[in-house]
């Protein structure tokens, strides 16, 4: 059975808890963005649109769905694009002010997107 990304989800929220440390908010958003970006290639994947396995892939998805008609596809690129931005932030830049409360923003982010994803899928 593939693997269920949403569980990165999960995982964001545990690590994101009260008291979490730098690490754990950084490793939050990280999840909660990977969460979101599997979720959505391979939604995309399984309706037939070829999302090349490399570097360029994070900025296919979310274009994909940036130029895909309606609303709802639209906020889905617009958010990825907006977790991809905080993910690279978390991973790669030294300091980060009030990174608890950005872990927090992502998730939330994060479980929009994931939900606009199921009402695609229905």
């Amino acid at each position: 059975m593939p693997f269920d990304w949403t569980e990165y989800l999960n995982l964001a929220r545990r690590l994101a808890q009260p008291g979490a440390s730098e690490a754990e908010s950084r490793s939050a958003i990280s999840r909660a963005y990977y969460a979101v970006f599997c979720t959505a290639r391979n939604q995309l994947t399984s309706g037939g649109v070829h999302i090349a396995k490399d570097a360029q892939a994070h900025e296919s998805v979310w274009n994909e769905y940036r130029n895909a008609a309606g609303n709802v596809q639209n906020n889905i690129g617009l958010n990825g694009d907006r977790l991809r931005y905080r993910r690279a932030r978390a991973d790669y830049s030294d300091e980060i002010r009030n990174v608890g409360k950005d872990a927090q923003c992502a998730i939330e982010m994060a479980d929009g997107v994931v939900n606009q994803l199921r009402l695609l899928r229905r």
